[in-house]
């Protein structure tokens, strides 16, 4: 296949731009701050489901509270109306006596509410605890998230940056080689990881170091200047 010098040396310029693009764009895919931000993510979903069963425990435990007071204000409504009504009926020793029962009853359901509703707050006060510290492990992964994408977006930006100078660089160089050679590059270049010529050196491949022995020395040679290395299928310089 022929190409003239300057042909030549631009598909070796081309493809040691395509190998930095590749180069680039792998380190572009492994940037360390793109795992950190995907586990940060993930981590933040399984927390907002937390904070959501939190948030639900804490409505749970404020209603059982509510109900506790309630029921105690109506006991203690009853209470004072009973003590009104013995205050009333003095003279009646039955009446006060039934009436003094019912208070007693009162006073002892009182008393569990009250033991009741001691659990309850202490109940309240521990899932505000839990919800605390479910709020505040969200923060710190929300702050440690934005650190990991202003890193990400320094570093990948600055990737970012050279890969469309590269494409830049390849488009420049691509325009200068014949078509039919191109073509050939690129079909070669997509199967061998952008390697996709080399120097024929010291009786072997310049890419696959592999031995050219005579017989396909001289068919070679009859392709001269470009011809394809009977082993790795790769453009060969004779």
């Amino acid at each position: 296949m022929y190409a003239s010098p300057e042909a030549i040396e631009d598909l070796f310029d081309l493809q040691q731009l395509i190998l930095e693009r590749t180069k680039a764009e792998k380190q572009f895919k492994e940037l360390p701050q793109r795992v950190a931000i995907l586990q940060l993510r993930e981590k933040k979903t399984q927390i907002q489901a937390k904070a959501q069963q939190v948030e639900e425990l804490l409505k749970q435990a404020q209603q059982a509270l509510r109900r506790i007071m309630d029921e105690d204000e109506s006991m203690a409504n009853r209470q004072k109306a009973k003590q009104e009504e013995i205050e009333k009926g003095a003279g009646n020793f039955r009446a006060v006596e039934n009436l003094s029962k019912e208070l007693d009853t009162i006073a002892k359901k009182r008393a569990a509410l009250s033991e009741k509703n001691d659990a309850a707050v202490a109940q309240l006060e521990k899932v505000k605890q839990v919800q605390a510290q479910v709020v505040a492990a969200l923060n710190q992964l929300e702050a440690k998230e934005t650190q990991e994408i202003k890193s990400f977006q320094a570093q990948g930006g600055a990737l970012q940056k050279q890969l469309a100078q590269l494409e830049a660089q390849i488009k420049e160089v691509s325009a200068n080689i014949p078509a039919d050679v191109l073509r050939e590059f690129n079909k070669i270049a997509s199967h061998n990881g952008g390697v996709a010529v080399g120097k024929y050196a010291d009786g072997r491949c310049g890419c696959c170091r592999s031995v050219i022995d005579a017989a396909h020395l001289a068919q070679l040679k009859t392709q001269a200047p470009l011809g394809v290395c009977p082993s790795c299928k790769r453009l060969l310089i004779v």
